[in-house]
């Protein structure tokens, strides 16, 4: 039997979970029910943390996320289309990237009329491998598989920006 969650037990594990799992017992027992379940959660923890630390996340904006998504409830998840065009600027900094909204969560996106190289990111764009370089050469770019309700997009340096044309849409 697993010790109860939060509390300093007789082994190393049982002394390091109890700084990560709350004492009650209640919410941690249903969702974390063994010591390698135990460990992965304190993992997590510190990772969280540690991204805080690093200015990867903000507590603020992490928190305002959050009670948005209470208060207007998650991106609907049914069968949706939307199509636009966007005028993006070269990227020189963070502040370039062009946010695009979805009312849904898009499983599918296709990408067209972009004369100039750019840039797109499906997840927010703070760390190089959420960004994804295309070339004027690859348009149109069909079919790619995402899952997001979000997508920001730029051109590369040296272009001079370009408009883009997009169509997403999820799976029923």
């Amino acid at each position: 039997m697993t010790p109860p969650l939060g509390t300093a037990g007789e082994t190393y594990i049982d002394q390091i979970l109890g700084e990560y799992v709350p004492p009650e017992t209640s919410f941690a027992e249903d969702l974390v029910n063994d010591e390698e379940k135990q460990l992965l959660y304190a993992i997590l923890v510190e990772m969280r943390a540690s991204r805080i630390m690093d200015g990867e996340m903000d507590v603020d904006s992490i928190l305002e996320e959050y009670r948005e998504a209470v208060e207007q409830g998650r991106p609907q998840s049914e069968a949706t289309y939307v199509s636009g065009a966007e005028d993006v600027s070269v990227l020189e900094d963070q502040d370039d990237w062009k946010p695009v909204e979805f009312d849904f969560v898009a499983s599918e996106i296709d990408l067209r009329g972009f004369g100039t190289d750019i840039y797109v990111a499906f997840r927010e764009p703070k760390e190089q491998s959420a960004i994804v370089p295309y070339t004027a050469d690859e348009a149109p770019v069909v079919g790619v598989p995402v899952s997001t309700s979000k997508m920001w997009i730029a051109a590369q340096e040296g272009t001079g920006g370009t408009t883009i044309t997009y169509e997403a849409w999820a799976d029923a």
